[in-house]
């Protein structure tokens, strides 16, 4: 019977629209996704990376003040109109309160008492470190903070004070540290 292999009608009606094949809609798909993987990876690999190209700087500026402290401030803070300090060592530690601490940067003030501090670690701006900022001037008490670097959009203002220079760098000795540090732990 003929009948027997005509379509039912609703299949019929389908097949006057003729479909994509599904292995061409499958590439289309898979295509559109490569494409859009592809793509963020490059933006990703181009964000950690650029900032590698060029180093994260901390900027901000050194004035006289009460007492001598850090803070970061914003960039239109009237504080950093002030008249600053010349002269000024900023030195910047990386992981400060670990064994593996390591100097990240050093600079001085210039005669307006603004500074700019390249940071010389990989990744600096985009990875997040632990950070010390020392700020010391003859005749004056140090100013140090202990911070999250990166600082987004912000300025570092140091007051330095008049005073004695009483900061102690950290010993870079190993030995010592360790038994400093397993004190607590042994039964003495």
């Amino acid at each position: 019977d003929p009948s027997m292999f005509r379509p039912h009608p609703h299949h019929a009606a389908r097949r006057s629209v003729t479909p994509r094949p599904r292995s061409a809609r499958r590439r289309r798909d898979h295509k559109i996704n490569y494409t859009l993987c592809l793509g963020l990876t490059v933006i990703i690999i181009g964000s950690v990376l650029a900032p590698g190209c060029r180093p994260y700087t901390l900027q901000g500026k050194v004035i006289s003040g009460p007492a001598s402290m850090i803070s970061f401030v914003k960039a239109s803070d009237p504080n950093l109109d002030e008249f600053g300090i010349a002269g000024a060592t900023l030195d910047l530690i990386l992981e400060p309160d670990k064994l593996s601490r390591t100097p990240a940067g050093t600079t001085i003030s210039d005669r307006m008492g603004n500074f700019q501090l390249p940071v010389s670690r990989p990744g600096a701006g985009v990875l997040v470190y632990e950070a010390r900022l020392v700020c010391r001037l003859k005749g004056h008490a140090p100013a140090v903070h202990t911070f999250r670097l990166p600082v987004s959009q912000k300025h570092a203002l140091i007051m330095l004070a008049p005073g004695r220079d009483v900061y102690m760098p950290p010993k870079n000795d190993i030995l010592d540290e360790t038994l400093q540090m397993s004190k607590p732990y042994l039964n003495e």
